[in-house]
């Protein structure tokens, strides 16, 4: 054989070599990109298993950490402008009132450290519904408010449970200090909203909220508490109208929704939802 004749097949082997070495790569990459795969896939059913068993946990149990520090912070990073922020925030929330509801339903006793988790976590979640509103240039003056006085419906909630039930004693300063934030920012926004806005706009918001009133209103058990507070409210707002006070007839009529909302979240609608509710209906504590 020529020495040409040699090299050209010692330089075809390389080739092949290479071709063949390649092909090993390609193989090896191609397996662990579909192990990669498998185990991502098998990761997200194990997240949506977990997540849709960890859905209904409560303070104290197993899964309720996973709930509130893994399901609903990955549900909290889709969330990518201020609105749905706080509204996502107000969400949670309202789970953080429907857990202390069943606790207190259950006559459930639940350690000072679960509780305190539980008013940590309801802090949190205010705190962000507050400051995304605040910081939020998408929403209408009469939107933040809106956004506010449903975070602070629930933060009254939340407060009339803490102190009617005496295991919830542990939390029940934590939780009146956030609806006490709650109910300051609200004002402020509705202090702001009713001195810079033109007085056709703020009276067309107030009217809003009289018609909301007066739709609800009829839906109160008779001589009620929420009944007696809804009535009061609206006649201070009155007032406040005929003295041209238009912040303070704002306040007044959301104190008064705040009074129906506390009445319907904490015993109309639990009426059928917990088994064995005994509280009587429209029942309300002092306070509003």
């Amino acid at each position: 054989m020529q020495p040409q004749d040699n090299q050209h097949t010692e330089t075809t082997e390389r080739i092949l070599d290479a071709v063949a070495l390649q092909d090993t790569r390609t193989h090896t990459l191609r397996t662990i990109l579909i192990l990669a795969g498998g185990a991502l896939a098998a990761a997200i059913v194990l997240m949506l298993i977990l997540m849709s068993l960890a859905q209904n946990s409560l303070p104290g149990e197993t899964l309720y950490s996973f709930k509130t520090n893994v399901a609903e912070e990955v549900t909290a990073l889709t969330k990518f402008n201020t609105t749905a922020k706080a509204a996502y925030a107000t969400t949670r929330l309202e789970h953080r009132l429907t857990e202390l509801k069943i606790l207190a339903a259950d006559n459930a006793t639940s350690s000072p450290e679960h509780l305190s988790t539980v008013a940590a976590l309801s802090a949190a979640h205010a705190n962000t519904v507050m400051g995304a509103v605040g910081s939020s240039e998408a929403l209408s003056p009469e939107e933040k408010i809106t956004a506010l006085a449903n975070l602070l419906n629930i933060a009254r909630a939340q407060e009339t449970l803490t102190d009617e039930a005496v295991e919830f004693a542990p939390i029940s300063e934590a939780i009146n200090t956030l609806e006490g934030s709650a109910d300051d920012t609200l004002r402020e926004a509705v202090f702001t909203f009713a001195s810079t806005s033109d007085a056709a706009v703020v009276s067309a918001f107030a009217q809003v909220h009289i018609a909301d009133i007066s739709e609800a209103l009829p839906g109160l058990t008779q001589g009620s508490r929420a009944q007696t507070l809804t009535i009061r409210r609206v006649t201070d707002a009155n007032e406040a109208i005929i003295d041209g006070d238009m912040a303070d007839a704002i306040i007044y009529l959301l104190k008064a929704k705040e009074a129906i909302a506390v009445d319907r979240v904490l015993y109309d609608t639990e009426r059928g939802f917990i088994e064995g509710q005994s509280k009587e209906a429209g029942e309300m504590p002092e306070g509003s």
